[in-house]
């Protein structure tokens, strides 16, 4: 959705948007494809992009690195000459390099006049070179330091040649563009200009423009900026909403699994522990006979069967002595006997009484 906003507001933007090579030319979209068109006489952008044609281009340095300094000297450059701007590029070793741009002749009055090798090459990475496919192609190349271009002539045919006379050393292949898919490289690269570069080339409005014509010019770019903020602030504040609930209820799917494989631990422990019962059952059949007559008399805290095959209960009961006496008169029972004295605790006996089974007859000992 973004992205068909973003594509709708930069059709939107076509129409502020000049290109100037002797002849003043305006962006039109046609069939899905950008291409130049002659302008009308009322066609007054707010956007200029210079032809290769109509300005200097010149890489310079300058012994300073204080960004201060930097600028009162540019500042000075350009009021004592006619330029289209100066960009400051990197700074080492106790110098700046800078971009120097100057107009041949007068060019359409604009708010912004951007020079075409500015923008082409956003196109390209660094140290790769880019052709422009014209009846004069166009070489240009962009390094950390600047930007180098120029039409071909007699001297440089190609782009072996334009590397040898700029000095630099490429590794990548050169990017080509067509004359059909120009105009879309000169969007494609003024989209991605950054503030900074907007502001180097800010013109301003000529005082000859009345302020009914500045703000017809204005007025319809700060609109386009604004409908693109509110339009992708509302998209993102949506995805944002979008992407909570989906979380939420996910988190609540978590948690339910969770509960489920928590309730499943408990019946596995459960049923392990029935399993492990009813492998002994066979084998305590005649405790549990003893057991039950006695469950209701007393109230058992561990049962437990020792090393010389006795069980041992340890329990309360109001009389340990009765349970005792039960024991010893249960026919299945053989030596009972308090192991430890009984204790009272809350007006019951704490007792731990130990017994063996009497062996039944016929089976083995």
């Amino acid at each position: 959705m973004l992205t068909v906003v973003s594509n709708k507001l930069s059709d939107l933007a076509l129409q502020y948007i000049g290109y100037y090579n002797g002849s003043l030319l305006c962006f039109r979209k046609r069939s899905n494809t950008i291409v130049l068109e002659p302008a009308d006489e009322s066609f007054n952008p707010t956007v200029v992009i210079l032809s290769r044609e109509y300005y200097q281009e010149s890489l310079r340095t300058i012994p300073l690195e204080d960004v201060k300094q930097v600028r009162k000297l540019l500042k000075l450059e350009q009021e004592s000459e006619q330029l289209v701007s100066t960009l400051r590029f990197s700074k080492s070793e106790g110098k700046t390099s800078y971009m120097h741009w100057k107009s041949k002749k007068d060019f359409p009055n604009a708010t912004f006049v951007l020079p075409e090798s500015l923008i082409l090459t956003e196109n390209v990475s660094f140290n790769q070179t880019l052709i422009v496919q014209e009846d004069r192609p166009l070489f240009l190349v962009k390094t950390v330091s600047g930007i180098q271009s120029c039409r071909a002539n007699n001297l440089i045919l190609d782009e072996s040649r334009f590397l040898l006379s700029t000095g630099i050393q490429t590794s990548d292949s050169a990017h080509i563009i067509s004359e059909q898919n120009f105009p879309s490289a000169l969007i494609f690269g003024i989209k991605k200009l950054p503030i900074k570069t907007w502001l180097a080339f800010f013109k301003g409005v000529d005082g000859s423009i009345k302020s009914n014509s500045a703000k017809v010019t204005l007025m319809p770019i700060m609109l386009v900026g604004f409908s693109y903020l509110i339009i992708s602030s509302l998209f993102l504040f949506w995805e944002n909403h979008s992407l909570e609930k989906r979380l939420q209820t996910r988190s609540l799917g978590v948690s339910e699994a969770l509960n489920v494989q928590y309730r499943v631990e408990q019946l596995t422990k459960r049923y392990e522990a029935l399993q492990l019962l009813g492998k002994g059952e066979g084998q305590h059949n005649d405790f549990f006979k003893v057991l039950s007559n006695l469950l209701s008399d007393v109230s058992l805290t561990n049962i437990r069967l020792n090393k010389s095959n006795r069980y041992v209960l340890r329990g309360s009961t109001y009389k340990a002595t009765d349970v005792l006496s039960k024991l010893l008169g249960h026919p299945l029972v053989h030596d009972a006997q308090f192991d430890y004295p009984t204790r009272k605790s809350r007006e019951r006996e704490v007792f731990v009484i130990s017994f063996s089974l009497k062996p039944i007859v016929g089976d083995e000992v």
